[in-house]
């Protein structure tokens, strides 16, 4: 949901054409027409398979990690002469997890994470946030969110825009918008279900669309991790995996899943991603708080609105809001900055 660059605030538009002819619907009427659109775009791993070709990894820019074509999990496990995760997997049978891979989650991106974590815990806690009241509104009851000119989400109040990014999570975290079967975001084909959803529940213009989708996808990608990180990487063997399955995600799925962990191309790739994100410096510390609103924040304490320098915002974004000490080289640019 942020953006490394981005001004000031502007007034809220009207809602498009589009938005408009939908407010005259009822919630349940927009529940079943996304219900018929996701069916309806539903493929064969044989269509996935002509589609992808023998592809399966894309291209990327010099320096970058070369990530898999986007094709569900099936279509790569089939590509991949690898066990579909249905029939072939021998559920007593071991799995040799290095320790360098139980590391998978950033540290800092830890913060981020939505109570997710809690779920396997002896400690009985709320559990992950459901936002059930926002997901029962009614189209007059929507909430307005008023956007900046980079269309991200400032407003109108900080608890607004609270409670659309914890809404966004909990519709990355819904195996029937988002289902983890697919080996990155770009491969669940029909946002436009998922972006008339969001609409269905909150008043946001048409330039938000963008963000919106953005921050289910990071969502989407942290939820994945998460649910590795906490049920297969913890377990050695199958079975075990399988009796300690989230709730949340479908038997048939989880499968999937595992059987997707489990490849040789998948490990490799982690293991890269590892070592990317421990050269990784700077992080920001402000946690879901998105960019906008401190961008926002900050040029209405000036004179004449000015947006802030890439300077302020690495300085406010930097630290920390619990209270805990920055690392040294954190440290050292902000004192030269200064």
């Amino acid at each position: 949901m942020t953006r490394s660059q981005g001004s000031t605030c502007r007034q809220e538009k009207e809602l498009p054409s589009k938005s408009t002819a939908m407010a005259h619907k009822n919630t349940t009427e927009v529940d079943s027409r996304m219900s018929q659109d996701l069916k309806r775009n539903e493929t064969t791993i044989e269509d996935d398979i002509d589609d992808c070709g023998s592809l399966q990894e894309r291209p990327t820019k010099k320096g970058k990690t070369r990530q898999f074509a986007s094709m569900p999990i099936d279509t790569f496990l089939k590509l991949n002469n690898e066990p579909d995760g249905e029939e072939q997997l021998d559920e007593n049978e071991g799995d040799i997890i290095e320790e360098q891979d139980k590391d998978y989650i950033n540290p800092t991106e830890t913060e981020n994470l939505d109570n997710t974590l809690k779920e396997t815990t002896v400690k009985k806690t709320r559990g992950p946030t459901q936002c059930l009241k926002i997901h029962a509104r009614q189209l007059e009851d929507r909430e307005q969110i008023t956007l900046d000119s980079e269309g991200e989400a400032i407003g109108p109040t900080d608890e607004a825009v609270n409670n659309l990014s914890k809404f966004l999570g909990t519709v990355a975290r819904n195996s029937d918008f988002c289902p983890l079967i697919y080996t990155n975001w770009k491969g669940i084909k029909d946002k436009e279900a998922i972006w008339e959803y969001v609409q269905a529940k909150f008043i946001i213009p048409t330039e938000g669309k963008r963000m919106v989708l953005a921050c289910i996808n990071d969502n989407w990608r942290r939820y994945k991790t998460t649910i590795k990180q906490t049920h297969f990487l913890p377990y050695k063997c199958v079975n075990e995996m399988l009796k300690n399955r989230p709730k949340s995600i479908p038997e048939s799925h989880f499968r999937k899943l595992i059987a997707y962990w489990r490849t040789e191309k998948v490990k490799k790739m982690s293991t890269q991603n590892k070592k990317n994100r421990a050269q990784q410096k700077f992080r920001h510390r402000k946690g879901p708080i998105n960019f906008a609103r401190i961008r926002a924040r900050l040029a209405a304490s000036k004179k004449n609105n000015e947006p802030p320098t890439q300077a302020e915002m690495f300085v406010e974004t930097r630290q920390s809001t619990k209270g805990k000490s920055l690392d040294e080289d954190t440290l050292d640019v902000i004192v030269s900055i200064n």
